[in-house]
């Protein structure tokens, strides 16, 4: 509907080909559970659409359709806080407009600013007050349903102001661990992943840019506002400026200005046709032709947004984790109606969403970040202590920002609900494990009920407590061929690798080495998983840690020797049965032995 405002009936056929196979949105509608881009990329095309009718309707319908756009972007506005800088959008449309008025008038007395001015305002009233009725409405809207003051403008005017002037004391554009909250990259790479292949980008640019020309040409109200929206989400997206999650503010907008670029190519080619030297033209206007030709020109589109829609998982399914999702879903639905309403459960961070989803039960991370004002309102009710975010780090009496992933965290210590939730899982020692549920039970408040386990952990080198032991390790001297195999030359030992990477073993000796974790990465396609190996009684204090790349079609052996393990990890306990502490105790298992629910029993733990 927005490229047929901007572009007629071509526009709109070709702006919704653009919307419907746009690569960079189509893991997230498929995979909608895991973030809000879903509904926000549905609302902010809605916001755009109303406010496009708005900057474009009579001066009667302009009020009504003023409230309109205001409960539309005020919904908008919930969904994430970002959607608020739209804001500005909506005041430079009006800006742009008021501005090509007042050009109009002053180039035709230069000595007459202040009538220019004024004339310009007049000529324009009723979208003047269409947008404050907006604003004012919006506000009530958004503070009525989030609770908020309407001083929340004096911020989002702070950190647009720190934005263009950097240092003039606004809050800025804070960037958290997430990927997608760093800074943007250059504008080339942003546009690159919108449909991810090179030429079908070149030619969404072009109809994008063709359409720009057109509206600085025309310079009709509602197109400046679409000049507007392009203006804002650049800004939005500028390399090291805006934050890279930016880009998502675009797939409304660019496929609908790229449909309006392919409307104005059909209708310079149909205004050509009744000119008599063009009058050939009128011959390709054949309707079997003209499809034909879209036939043509959509089948590279089709078939690039097909191949990616295969290719897109869920995080559940990353890494060769094949059927984790569903082993996933069906724990989460057995705890919906086996377990109390008031558990806090414990899993990885970028399952928390789901399993909130589907369980309706609290999880200790949930997959966001940063201070978005509701994120975890079941921790802080009521509550004296809230536990830390994911990214702070706990060192002494203060707290460091660290970001995620973080794997150089101290042991006994709160490092923050991201990587505590996953030691939970990965670490060796019982000790350090009763300490981390009893600080988030008794300091923060937040007792962990439930640990959900996945065998996935059994393959990631996490399993032998790598985390505790990498800045203790030494390089092998020399990695050598020998028999096939491979014998590597540490400092007091040589291990011989097999090479079916099976096991590995002191030269001369025949037994296997315990914990022996092969990491393989084949730089050629981009994958990478690991190989543990060790018997039931696995309990060494020393482990050899070899990793094998494949580039080129070439293996590359880099070897370490690690200093004392924390012994097997949780996980490996749990899924082998191998000495689990008496406070754990599963309580179900999925169909696929994937995934499992330990039930945690604080009354056990001393």
């Amino acid at each position: 509907m927005i490229g047929k405002d901007l572009g007629g009936e071509v526009g709109g056929a070709s702006a919704a080909l653009f919307f419907a196979t746009l690569v960079s949105s189509i893991y997230w509608n498929k995979t909608g559970a895991f973030d809000r881009d879903c509904i926000q990329t549905l609302l902010g095309a809605w916001t755009l659409f109303v406010t496009l009718k708005f900057f474009r309707a009579s001066r009667e319908e302009k009020p009504k359709l003023a409230v309109v756009s205001a409960m539309v972007y005020g919904i908008y506005g919930l969904t994430w806080s970002g959607s608020l800088f739209i804001i500005m959008a909506i005041l430079g449309g009006l800006i742009l407009i008021l501005l090509a008025g007042f050009g109009g008038k002053f180039f035709k007395n230069v000595s007459d600013p202040v009538g220019a001015i004024y004339s310009s305002i007049k000529m324009h009233l009723t979208t003047v007050i269409g947008v404050v009725l907006m604003m004012i409405v919006f506000t009530a809207v958004f503070s009525v349903t989030t609770g908020q003051q309407p001083v929340f403008w004096i911020n989002i005017s702070q950190t647009v102001v720190s934005f263009i002037f950097p240092g003039s004391g606004g809050e800025g554009l804070s960037t958290g661990a997430a990927s997608e909250e760093r800074p943007a990259g250059p504008l080339g790479d942003t546009f690159a992943k919108f449909y991810a292949e090179g030429l079908l980008t070149a030619i969404v640019v072009s109809l994008m840019i063709i359409a720009l020309i057109k509206i600085l040409w025309s310079r009709k109200p509602h197109e400046l506002y679409i000049l507007s929206w392009f203006i804002v989400l650049i800004l939005m997206v500028w390399p090291d400026k805006g934050l890279a999650r930016f880009d998502r503010m675009w797939w409304p907008l660019l496929p609908a200005m790229a449909g309006a670029g392919l409307g104005t190519i059909y209708s310079l080619f149909t205004g050509l046709s009744f000119d008599p030297s063009w009058e050939w033209l009128k011959k390709l206007q054949n309707p079997f032709l003209v499809a034909i030709v879209m036939i043509f020109f959509a089948a590279p589109f089709v078939v690039n947004a097909q191949n990616a829609a295969e290719g897109a998982a869920p995080p559940t399914e990353w890494n060769y984790r094949r059927g984790y999702d569903n082993g996933l879903l069906e724990s989460f639905e057995w705890m919906r109606t086996n377990t109390p309403e008031g558990i806090i459960v414990s899993i990885e961070w970028s399952f928390g969403h789901l399993m909130t989803g589907v369980a309706r039960r609290p999880s200790v991370v949930d997959g966001a970040g940063g201070d978005i004002g509701e994120e975890l309102t079941w921790q802080t009710e009521n509550r004296e202590y809230v536990p830390p975010d994911y990214v702070d780090w706990q060192i002494g009496e203060g707290v460091d920002i660290v970001g995620s992933g973080t794997q150089n965290y101290h042991s006994y210590s709160i490092n923050g609900r991201r990587p505590d939730a996953d030691r939970l899982t990965v670490t060796g020692s019982e000790e350090e494990l009763k300490f981390l549920l009893n600080t988030y039970r008794d300091n923060y408040l937040s007792q962990v009920d439930y640990i959900i386990f996945s065998k996935d952990a059994l393959y990631a080198k996490d399993v032998l407590g790598t985390w505790q032991v990498t800045e203790n390790r030494s390089s092998a001297k020399s990695v050598d061929s020998v028999d096939g195999d491979y014998l590597i030359e540490f400092e007091n030992d040589n291990v011989v690798l097999l090479s079916s990477f099976t096991g590995a073993y002191i030269q001369g000796s025949g037994e296997n080495l315990e914990g022996v974790l092969v990491e393989i990465v084949n730089y050629d396609y981009g994958i990478a998983y690991y190989l543990p190996y060790f018997r039931n009684d696995y309990q060494a204090s020393k482990y050899v840690f070899t990793t094998m790349r494949i580039k080129d079609g070439k293996q590359q052996i880099a070897a370490f020797q690690l200093g004392d393990s924390r012994g097997r990890s949780m996980t490996h306990r749990i899924f082998q049965e191998y000495k689990i502490p008496p406070y754990l105790s599963v309580e179900y298992t999925s169909t696929n032995q994937l995934i499992k629910v330990v039930r945690v029993d604080h009354s056990l733990i001393p």
